[in-house]
């Protein structure tokens, strides 16, 4: 049970540390999907 809640800890930690990162490369893909849209969209028209 005790190794189970610490390698939980240890994952969390793992998270928290790379969340920064995970979180900027969602935010860039999110952004390059807007723009390809956007271009899309005005190349429709």
């Amino acid at each position: 049970m005790m190794a189970t809640i610490s390698r939980l800890f240890l994952l969390f930690l793992y998270l928290k540390s790379n969340m920064p990162t995970i979180y900027v490369s969602i935010k860039c893909t999110l952004y390059s999907l807007l723009l390809a849209e956007a271009c899309i969209d005005s190349f429709i028209r």
